[in-house]
């Protein structure tokens, strides 16, 4: 856990490195730095730090070694074995790899952050704190794969469609559960009050759960182990956060933006629901709930009195960091104590 508080330290410390300097530039170089502190965790990592990292090892190795021919028939998608297989003319060294790796994941999310955030620190917080940055160690493919939808996102902000279908054909060529992104676009023109689409999905998801999980598993799951889920912290927190945020704001207009990172929550909630069932969901879940991160700070704007948004920056802050001690024990993701590369930090 120490490398792990000591990453949140600097994303809170940064600012005050930062104090003095032009409000824009410093929004730009904290996001720099943050940025670079999660690549030199990813990147330094000990090769079994992530369940899947030995995994991937493994299979770089073995395009480096093997004629194409036989890459081709391995189950991975093949947007992920043209990605290995370009890395592999660079460099067949592992850690050269995860440096790589690390880097392509890594800064698009705060290129992201730096863009879309209205308070970079929380955002940056959050995604430390809630189990995003150790499925970062882990699900390579699937990280990836989020990099091009984080891109669509941009294009369902647009409603321009062909392009948001474009960048989510280009992240299933790298994990084909990202095509469940799709119904972000429908679920945006839906015009129904979000009270009663919100109540409608959710009644649906746990009346329905095993019929829909069922379908699921035909066309994305197949390769994935079918056990009902033990993650009851994240569909707490998910559906905790949903209500509050519904009550908070009933009385308010909710600009474009926000109404787009509500029905995200939304999805989320859906599929956390849907794990219920079979956990496999849960992945599925991850590409909508990191969109909390963005959520989170519009919330804490939306108050107009500046000690109002002082106590809710603190509370999240506090709340962040509580979740990160309780969560990270018994996390599913990685196996702690952290090493970095031949050292351990216990």
């Amino acid at each position: 856990m120490v490398i792990f508080l000591i990453n949140i330290a600097m994303i809170l410390l940064w600012p005050v490195v930062l104090e003095g300097v032009n409000a824009q530039q410093a929004k730009k170089k904290y996001c720099v730095l943050c940025t670079m502190q999660i690549i030199l965790l990813l990147a330094l990592r000990g090769e079994n730090v992530g369940n899947d990292t030995s995994n991937y090892l493994a299979f770089f190795d073995n395009v480096s070694i093997n004629p194409w021919y036989l890459i081709q028939s391995h189950k991975f998608e093949v947007g992920f074995k043209y990605f290995v297989k370009g890395i592999t003319l660079i460099t067949d060294n592992r850690r050269f790899f995860m440096i790589i790796t690390a880097t392509v994941t890594t800064i698009p999310i705060g290129i992201f952050i730096y863009r879309n955030s209205k308070l970079p620190l929380i955002s940056f917080l959050m995604f430390s704190t809630m189990e995003f940055l150790l499925f970062h160690f882990t699900g390579l493919r699937q990280t990836l794969a989020f990099v091009f939808v984080l891109k669509s996102y941009e294009y369902l902000q647009k409603n321009t469609f062909f392009k948001f279908l474009l960048w989510i054909f280009i992240a299933a060529s790298f994990h084909k559960t990202a095509l469940v992104f799709l119904i972000a676009y429908p679920i945006k023109q839906i015009k129904v009050k979000r009270l009663y689409l919100y109540s409608g999905g959710l009644i649906l998801a746990v009346t329905c759960k095993k019929q829909i999980m069922d379908m699921l598993v035909k066309y994305f799951f197949q390769d994935y182990i079918l056990l009902e889920t033990s993650a009851y912290t994240r569909i707490f927190i998910g559906l905790l956060t949903l209500g509050v945020l519904v009550i908070f704001n009933r009385r308010r207009v909710l600009n474009e933006n926000e109404k787009i990172l509500m029905d995200m929550l939304f999805l989320a909630n859906i599929f956390f629901v849907l794990a219920i069932a079979n956990s496999a969901a849960a992945r599925a879940g991850r590409y909508f709930f990191f969109f909390i991160i963005i959520l989170i700070p519009e919330f804490i704007m939306s108050f107009s009195r500046k000690e109002e948004r002082v106590i809710m920056f603190m509370l999240i802050c506090l709340i962040s960091i509580i979740l990160m001690l309780y969560l990270f024990p018994r996390n599913g993701l990685v196996k702690l104590p952290y090493e970095l590369m031949d050292i351990s930090f216990r």
